[in-house]
């Protein structure tokens, strides 16, 4: 499609890092859960404002300077409505939510750009994302109050009841805002004109990081680490500290407590707040990429990996990318997990991991090694997993997501297998093995594998408490 085509370019030309998920299905419709409801959102409050095109013989008051119209129905009533261009017809619904879909994406992709470079993780970023969207839908429809007098601007598209205003070339009038200005000349584009859309983005963003209740809350912010204890570190690049603590912390969750997991984390016998779990995993799949791979064909396969890529010839002349995915172990194709069908892998990692730092939490305190916000605690593990799936940082190919790919083929392309397999870090490699395999995994493999991620995102963030937990641990508590 060459109007997405010409939105992408608009994206590379302002983008200072590249998107992990796609936005659009080849039809050019949107793919995200949450753009999805808000360009919803702002279709009904279009409708509900009614369609005019048929009323020529009305009488009109254009506005003096501005693409805008008001509209009389007697003396009690007009309807406000956006001209298209420099003309006198009205703008219509379908070319205004074209104009709000390519607005709402733009701004997403570049608040979160903003986000990452404040250290928000991605799952944190969904509710973040949500306000600023919520703010955009409210600077439209139901501007809030300006000026001395607290009079709220008008909006893009509304019936209207007395006093009207007195409009003024030069908006001295005072019954128009400067972000109803700009929404007003960006609406009013012909379909198709993306000339006024980074201009508008971007100084709307401004605006919103402007108000007093963006300020990032603590909790959303990125976990800090500490200072850590110089750690040793053996030849496969795991510490010391990491390698005790796989010997003995495993056996801290039970055979029974995995076999009750199996059943819904509601149903579990003392398993605290499930809806934690449940809001991270709608927030992951917010996050993730959703474009369809499963017609796709296999582009490259990783040479000692289930994972590969997946060739669309749409992203790669768009987005300059494509599609990798994990892949299910010891089937004859390489048949790829989608996000949906990533879902349930993810959430049965999940509930294990909690519940293992929920056992290591309560053995910490036992050993006076003081915990504060222990639930905070949780959901900040929780978070980082998601954020090594999706994007985990620089110089490590996600395992779930968009691969930039500019030359057309896969980053392994030519390397020696031990170099193609260190193209993922060690965290993305076990996550690679744990999520590629059909049905459950040992008690015993699953038990490591959370031992693993937890005693890895310790040393990063919490080193002084595991070292003290290695310490003091007594493993004769276990038996």
């Amino acid at each position: 499609m060459k109007g997405l085509r010409e939105f992408s370019d608009l994206v590379h030309r302002y983008q200072s890092s590249d998107s992990h998920q796609n936005y659009f299905t080849l039809s050019g419709e949107l793919l995200m859960p949450q753009l999805k409801r808000h360009k919803k959102k702002f279709k009904v409050r279009l409708e509900a404002a009614g369609n005019l095109h048929t009323e020529r013989k009305l009488s009109r008051r254009p506005h003096p300077g501005l693409p805008l119209v008001r509209i009389d129905f007697g003396e009690k009533v007009q309807a406000l409505r956006i001209l298209k261009g420099s003309s006198a017809t009205l703008q219509t619904d379908r070319t205004m939510n074209i104009h709000y879909k390519n607005l709402i994406v733009f701004m997403h992709k570049f608040y979160g750009e903003a986000l990452d470079l404040w250290g928000v993780p991605r799952t944190a970023q969904v509710a973040h994302q949500e306000r600023m969207l919520n703010w955009l839908h409210k600077e439209c429809f139901d501007p809030p109050p300006i000026g001395p007098d607290k009079r709220a601007s008008l909006p893009i598209k509304a019936e209207l009841n007395p006093p009207f205003p007195v409009w003024r070339e030069d908006l001295s009038d005072g019954s128009i805002a400067e972000n109803q200005v700009k929404l007003i000349l960006y609406f009013s584009q012909v379909e198709g004109d993306l000339g006024l859309l980074p201009s508008t983005a971007f100084e709307l963003l401004e605006q919103f990081k402007k108000k007093l209740y963006e300020k990032l809350e603590p909790a959303a912010k990125s976990v800090t680490p500490e200072d850590p204890i110089e750690p040793l570190t053996s030849e496969n690049g795991m510490t010391n500290l990491i390698q005790e603590g796989l010997k003995y912390l495993p056996k801290l969750v039970s055979d029974q407590d995995l076999a009750g997991l199996r059943r819904d984390i509601d149903h579990v016998e003392g398993y605290p707040n499930p809806k934690m779990i449940r809001d991270l995993l709608r927030k992951f799949l917010d996050q993730a990429d959703r474009t369809l791979t499963s017609r796709m064909k296999v582009k490259e396969v990783h040479p000692t990996l289930p994972i590969a890529l997946y060739e669309s010839e749409q992203l790669q002349r768009d987005q300059r990318a494509q599609p990798i995915r994990i892949f299910r172990k010891k089937e004859s194709s390489a048949f790829p997990l989608d996000s949906i069908e990533l879902l349930p892998r993810v959430r049965r990692l999940m509930v294990v991991l909690d519940l293992f730092h929920i056992r290591l939490l309560e053995r910490l305190q036992k050993l006076h090694i003081p915990v504060h916000h222990p639930q905070a605690r949780r959901k900040d593990l929780l978070e980082w997993l998601l954020q090594n799936i999706i994007t985990p940082g620089e110089g490590i190919l996600p395992i779930h997501g968009l691969l930039l790919t500019p030359e057309a083929h896969s980053p392994w392309n030519g390397l020696t297998k031990k170099a193609a397999r260190n193209l993922f870090g060690t965290v993305q490699r076990e996550l690679i093995d744990q999520f590629s395999v059909k049905g459950h995994k040992r008690f015993r493999t699953l038990r490591n594998k959370t031992t693993f991620l937890t005693l890895t995102w310790y040393q990063i963030y919490h080193p002084n408490d595991l070292h003290s937990l290695i310490e003091r641990f007594d493993v004769h508590s276990l038996v």
